[in-house]
Formats: structure tokens, C-alpha cells, sequence
């Protein structure tokens, strides 16, 4: 295998893993634009320029769109996330030219017709409606606006349905034009890929992205308070966010273990505590939500409605446990699981090409999977105590769905 980088004169990089033994690539394009980018008063429009672009372009309607690639057993998507927005296919290794034809005519030549966006506007708010009813997704939306307030990365990917309602087409065009830029994309590829005819392929065929640098990004402000909505469900949810860390941080990999080995597993502090031992709950764990320069340690559970103040009591004890004891067998177990995650992320291309391109974005370099390992290696058990400290020492962000009596039970716990 082999990876290689070009960046290409307007500021576009291009970066390739050829995997000889399979008869397919992954092929995706990556920009460092999300929701943290969009103006207060158009949240959601990162998200809904996502769904315009696959709608039509000057040479293709919608519907050719997705038969081209499908004509040929290929399939395609496309997420948005706070930091970073993607577009990505899986084809047989002869159709990469056909796959960055689509991609290019895509994400250069949409047309964004007002009577698809009208339509696309009710698939989004439909597609808002079924996140507020599932409450263990919304409440993640939820507890990001109790972490980061009204500030972009508080407020929701999907967008909010008034928002989505009121924007035009000129707004969406100026919009992509505004942050789709060439300095802040990666088009990545991985599986059966000829590096050369890769990049030949690309700069033949994305010429029309604009070439000017990125604004800089707004500071990310740690706000914690409380997003608690009275719902007649069947379980109360319940989630908390400490401050952690970004991508850039040196202490991530730190954080990263102890998440793992507090919540991350069905070997988990919190899974035998809460699950195991006592009954509580379902599902219970906790992880890392990172954009390059901030992050969050989230707790979730969803559990009885008479028993919130125990399932909180147990989590708070595990945490502050933390700060005294680990083991070096559960140390070793989460460090393990980490690097396991990290190689068998690995071995699908789509994975691979990902990767790639995210360590691209953040880090300028594609980081060696040799080096990821060491740093996970490295971490101590001091390092891990000395950053429960610190979490515990400030204050939650905190959100929950539920009956009122549940949702007191969760306010009135105290975590330090």
C-alpha cells in the first residue's frame, strides 16, 4: 500500500492509499465547513447545501445523478457534521473517473432550482420531525446547545424548521461559494487507485472551486447550563458534558482512553456499574465529541423514571473514583480497544479514505498509524487521574426528556 499527497496549485489537496488487492475504491471529497461556520441566523444551511447539491446541475437532474452511479453498482452519500461536510462514493476501481465526473459536476454546478429546494425544505423538516422523536438522538442536540449556548457549535446540525423554511436559493449559492473553497477541501481516494491518474482526474475536472483562504473560526466558549424538556416517554434520557479537549490537543489520546474505559465498552466502568450490577439502564456510556480545538466528555443513559437519582449517583461515583483508582488492567483494556478501533477502522476503504482526509484537515499531514499507537501507548495512569480532576472540577452542561419529577432528580444531583 501506498500513500500519497499532491496539493494542487489553487490550494487543493489530493490524497490517495492504492489497495491493489480490491477491485474497488472509496472516493469522497471533504470540506472543513459544518455548522460552526453558518451564521447564527441561517442555521441549518450547511446541512440543507448537503441535500441541494445532489438535486441537479447543469448537466444532470437529480434523478441521473443517482442513476449514474447506481447504473453501475456503485452508491453514494453525504454528511454534515460541526466541522466538516462530505460527499463520498464506493465504486468498482474502473468507474473512479465516472465517480469524480459526479462528484465535480455536484459540488461545481448545481443549479439549487427554487421548486427543489421547496421540496428538499419539507424532506429536512420531516427529516427534523423524526429526530425530535427519537429522544435518544434530539437529546444530544440538546445537551450541545446546554455546553456551548447560542453560539453556532450550540446549535443544531439538522437546522431549525422556521430557518430551513425562509432560505432561498441565492442564499444557499452564495453560501457555497462563501466556504466550499479549494484551500479548505480534500479529495480523498483509497482501494485499487493509480495516484497519478488520480490527480489528473481531479485537476481536470475540479477547476471551478474558488481559491480563497478560509476566514478564521470563531472561539468555542464552554457554557454549561441546562436543556431539560418535560416529555411523556417511556424511560427519562439523560445526558451530562464536561470540557475535554480538541483534535489538536496533546492530552486527546488521554482523553480519549479514560472516556473509553468510563463508558466506552461493555467492559466499562459504568456499563457493569449501572447495567451489570444494579439494572438501570439499557444503554450507558460515555464518549468524546472533538472539533479540532475543543471538545466534550458526554455521559448518556436512558433509565426508569424513579430511578435517575440513583443512575446519577452511580455515574458520579465512578467518575470521581477515577480520580483515585485505576487499574492497570483496565488502563490496558481501554488502551487496547482504542488501538484496535483505530486498525480496524482500517481495513475498509471508506475507512481509509476518511481517515485521510480528516488528518489532512486538522493536522495538515496524514498522521502514521505507528505513531496514533504510541501516543496510546504513552498514556499514563497519572495523566488519566489528573484530567478526571480537572473535568470534575467544573461545571456540568446538562439535558434530559422525561417527566418533570425525573428531570429534577437529575438537576438536583452534585457532581463536583
Amino acid at each position: 500500500m501506498s500513500l500519497q499527497i499532491t496539493t494542487l496549485p489553487n490550494g487543493l489537496r489530493v490524497v490517495s492509499e492504492d489497495m491493489p488487492y480490491l477491485a474497488t475504491v472509496a472516493v469522497g471529497v471533504w470540506f472543513n465547513v459544518g455548522t460552526r461556520h453558518e451564521p447564527v441566523n441561517q442555521n441549518g444551511i450547511a446541512h440543507v447545501l448537503e441535500h441541494m447539491v445532489f438535486k441537479g446541475t447543469a448537466r444532470r437532474n437529480a434523478q441521473q445523478i443517482s442513476e449514474e452511479i447506481e447504473a453501475v453498482g456503485g452508491h453514494s452519500n453525504a454528511y454534515t457534521a460541526r466541522d466538516v461536510t462530505a460527499y463520498y462514493l464506493r465504486l468498482l476501481h474502473g468507474d473512479l473517473a465516472l465517480g469524480v465526473d459526479v462528484l465535480a459536476d455536484m459540488l461545481q454546478y448545481s443549479v439549487f432550482d427554487p421548486a427543489e429546494l421547496a421540496r428538499e425544505q419539507q424532506v429536512i423538516i420531516q427529516e427534523i420531525g423524526q429526530a425530535e422523536d427519537t429522544p435518544d438522538d434530539i437529546i444530544f442536540d440538546h445537551l450541545q446547545q446546554a455546553a456551548y449556548g447560542d453560539s453556532p457549535m450550540g446549535l443544531p446540525i439538522l437546522g431549525q424548521a422556521g430557518v430551513i423554511a425562509s432560505l432561498t436559493s441565492e442564499q444557499i449559492a452564495a453560501y457555497a461559494q462563501n466556504v466550499y473553497t479549494a484551500p479548505q477541501t480534500v479529495i480523498a481516494a483509497a482501494g485499487r487507485v493509480d495516484h497519478a491518474q488520480f490527480v489528473e482526474l481531479v485537476a481536470r475536472h475540479f477547476t471551478r472551486l474558488p481559491s480563497h483562504a478560509p476566514g478564521p473560526m470563531q472561539q468555542i466558549d464552554y457554557q454549561p447550563g441546562a436543556r431539560l424538556f418535560a416529555r411523556p416517554l417511556e424511560q427519562t434520557h439523560v445526558a451530562l458534558a464536561l470540557p475535554a479537549v480538541g483534535h489538536w490537543h496533546e492530552d486527546y489520546y488521554a482523553y480519549s482512553v479514560y472516556s473509553t474505559l468510563l463508558g466506552g465498552s461493555s467492559s466499562s466502568r459504568l456499563f457493569l456499574e449501572v447495567r451489570e450490577k444494579h439494572g438501570l439502564a439499557y444503554t450507558i456510556n460515555s464518549f468524546l465529541s472533538n472539533v479540532d480545538d475543543s471538545g466534550l466528555m458526554v455521559v448518556y443513559a436512558g433509565t426508569g423514571h424513579d430511578a435517575v437519582e440513583k443512575l446519577g449517583g452511580l455515574i458520579r461515583e465512578q467518575m470521581h473514583d477515577t480520580v483515585h483508582h485505576i487499574t492497570d488492567a483496565e488502563l490496558a483494556r481501554a488502551k487496547q480497544q482504542l488501538k484496535a478501533g483505530v486498525l480496524m477502522g482500517l481495513e475498509q476503504p471508506m475507512g481509509r479514505a476518511e481517515q485521510m482526509a480528516q488528518h489532512l484537515l486538522s493536522y495538515g499531514r496524514v498522521l502514521p498509524v505507528a505513531e496514533m499507537i504510541e501516543k496510546i501507548d504513552a498514556v499514563t495512569t497519572a495523566q488519566v487521574q489528573n484530567l478526571a480532576r480537572t473535568m470534575l472540577g467544573a461545571k456540568p452542561a446538562l439535558a434530559g426528556l422525561g417527566p418533570q419529577s425525573a428531570l429534577d432528580q437529575w438537576t438536583n444531583i452534585t457532581w463536583a
